[in-house]
């Protein structure tokens, strides 16, 4: 079956793989920083840190199937 759209594969991959890591490069991120919050405020910082770890988790999913397929 012809693709309705003609474009550089490999060029697609590069970026989906940039943005994969970055996804989990934010993930990582994200997830030490909530373990550096102390204070009176700690518990909802540290609840949007993780909530945001998570979605860039999930991002980074999107992009690996993505590349799989």
């Amino acid at each position: 079956m012809a693709r309705a759209f003609q474009f550089d594969v490999e060029a697609v991959v590069k970026q989906l793989n940039r943005i994969l890591q970055m996804e989990l490069a934010a993930v990582i991120y994200y997830t030490h920083y909530s373990f550096m919050i102390y204070g009176h405020a700690r518990i909802p910082i540290t609840s949007w840190l993780r909530d945001n770890a998570s979605e860039s988790l999930a991002h980074a999913q999107e992009a690996g199937q993505m590349i799989m397929r």
